[in-house]
């Protein structure tokens, strides 16, 4: 009895001294949830020292993120594989997601306003229902791997309530995936896709290394015998008959080369250094969206290189890569990237250069709103209120990275406005009911040969509008277009010789105003100026107009040369036409 009692207390001893020494670990179980900064992650799975979890946004606040591929917490290293929530996240704007994520949930990015492109990384295998719903200005998705699994299967469409206007963009190294799901009008899951390679048509004698990979790095400019270079995203080998991915651009690749300019596939992730290195007729480049590390003095003694576009995320760079180039270089970014490229440039520089959104050098006004957006990529705009001297409309609009086309100034779109003067491009044919209602402030406008129909009161209560322009045929009216206190005395010019208007026109008016023929592409006549003692005078022959814009110009009534111009007038430019 004593020996088995002490054999049971010593069992006993040792389990509770077991205990007592074992380390206990704060871990994290699965389902668990962390914050770091911004964003918290739900544990998925876990073992002793790794996990995955998935990512949402804590901060709605949030303008842009870098998902990191990893994070630590509590000493364990957990991989990002999925895109939880960033739903309501109202003012995201940006959010680069990691080649770790293979899954996008239900719900992942709905209701963010703001948001214009995205980019899905090849990793991605899987997507649940509706994640884009309620994003109504994200025009373009691009995926870079191939078509991912849906779910659940429970007909719900991926794209449901999203922008109508989303474009989808696939590479053409994986079309054997994409081409299948697409249906005979162009769309996947209820919106155009397109193939984001397709215009890219590859020069010739490019030479290759192929790789047991699959892939091909750029070594040289071989046999091609052009100067503007365009580098595929694919390849076929010659000797073994296979098409190759075209992954990066080798160190020296094109050095010392007589290249022009360079575009290249969205296949294209590194670029070596010293790669277009003394390129000195090199004058533009155009680096693919999925460049993501550049070496040290890719551009080095490019003499003549003035523009660097850059259609992706700001690359990594190893050193400086501008070195002996134009101090008047200026990089270029894609609105699309903006906020981080924004974040990369030190007072509007970026590698000692100056860089822009490639929309800040676009013509028009940042204080447009551009709406309604349609699939057929057109778009209307409006900018109600606005206290600009000079408004200039853009034919384009970029969003994302997809062009939209201006066609339609909305309704009340400019109403109330103070603005002078304002450019119409020849891209819009509509101008809506009471576009411009109210602006009493510009004295002339031209409205271009592209605009078939006007709305109602468009140019209603423009107390100080004497003189419109058409360029082209009469347009098509609804009800009256110079309303209110709209002058009795103004006049509608017409092109000299058009019928459709003299058609129209009834006792010498239309629509309730007076009617006159003008010649909307003069011939000029000689125009000389001299300026002596403060008194600016102009000789000329014909009839001299002036304008404040030089889009709208208006006779100047009863001049005769010699002419003195009062320089105290805000007219600022003259002409003299036959």
């Amino acid at each position: 009895m004593t020996n088995k009692f002490m054999y049971g207390l010593a069992v006993i001893a040792i389990g509770l001294f077991a205990g007592i020494f074992t380390p206990v670990q704060s871990q994290a179980a699965v389902d668990d949830r962390f914050a770091i900064d911004d964003l918290t992650y739900r544990v998925l799975t876990e073992d002793d020292t790794t996990g995955t979890v998935s990512v949402s946004c804590s901060n709605k606040d949030i303008i842009s993120v870098i998902i990191p591929s990893s994070v630590v917490n509590d000493g364990k290293t957990y991989t990002v594989t999925t895109i939880g929530s960033f739903g309501g996240c109202f003012k995201l704007e940006g959010v680069k997601i990691p080649d770790t994520v293979t899954t996008i949930d239900t719900y992942a990015f709905s209701a963010c306003y703001l948001l214009e492109s995205l980019t899905l990384p090849a990793s991605v295998t899987s997507m649940g229902f509706i994640p884009f719903s309620g994003c109504d200005r994200l025009a373009c998705v691009y995926y870079e791997g191939n078509v991912p699994e849906l779910y659940p299967s429970s007909g719900i469409m991926l794209n449901k309530g999203a922008f109508a206007a989303l474009t989808s963009y696939y590479r053409a190294e994986n079309k054997d995936s994409w081409e299948p799901v697409i249906d005979e009008n162009n769309k996947w899951e209820e919106r155009k896709i397109e193939c984001i390679d397709k215009a890219v048509n590859k020069t010739q004698g490019i030479a290759y290394e192929y790789l047991e990979d699959g892939t091909a790095i750029v070594t040289g400019i071989g046999t091609a015998s052009e100067t503007d270079i365009v580098i595929p995203t694919t390849v076929e080998n010659p000797n073994d008959g296979k098409t190759y991915i075209v992954r990066s651009i080798g160190n020296s690749a094109f050095q010392g080369t007589g290249i022009t300019s360079l575009t290249m596939g969205s296949s294209i992730e590194t670029i070596g250094g010293n790669a277009f290195q003394s390129c000195t007729d090199l004058t533009k480049a155009m680096i693919g969206s999925c460049v993501r590390s550049m070496g040290e003095n890719v551009f080095q003694d490019c003499s003549n290189l003035m523009e660097v576009y850059y259609d992706g995320y700001v690359p990594d760079i190893k050193g400086e890569i501008y070195t002996n180039t134009p101090q008047e270089l200026i990089s270029y970014y894609n609105k699309a990237e903006k906020i981080f490229w924004e974040n990369a440039t030190i007072l509007g520089s970026w590698q000692n250069r100056k860089a822009l959104c490639i929309t800040e050098t676009m013509p028009g006004t940042k204080e447009l709103i551009y709406d309604l957006f349609t699939e057929e990529g057109t778009v209307s705009v409006m900018g109600r209120g606005l206290t600009l001297e000079k408004i200039v409309i853009s034919p384009t609009y970029l969003m994302g990275r997809k062009l939209f086309t201006v066609t339609t100034i909305a309704r009340q779109a400019f109403g109330a406005s103070t603005f002078t003067s304002i450019e119409i491009p020849d891209t819009v044919t509509t101008i809506e009911q009471s576009a411009f209602q109210n602006c009493n402030n510009f004295t002339s406008i031209t409205i271009p040969n592209s605009v078939t129909s006007m709305g109602i009161s468009a140019f209603s209560g423009c107390s100080s509008l004497t003189s419109v322009y058409y360029q082209g045929d009469v347009p098509s009216v609804r009800l009256m277009l110079y309303g209110g206190t709209t002058p009795n005395s103004l006049i509608s010019y017409y092109p000299e010789g058009n019928t459709t208007w003299e058609a129209a026109i009834k006792n010498g008016q239309w629509q309730g105003r007076g009617t006159a023929t003008w010649n909307p592409s003069p011939t000029l006549a000689e125009l000389t100026y001299s300026f002596d003692n403060g008194i600016l005078t102009l000789s000329f022959t014909g009839i001299l107009e002036e304008s404040d814009d030089t889009v709208n110009w208006i006779p100047v009534q009863e001049a005769i040369t010699p002419y003195i111009v009062d320089i105290n007038k805000e007219k600022k430019f003259y002409r003299a036409v036959q």
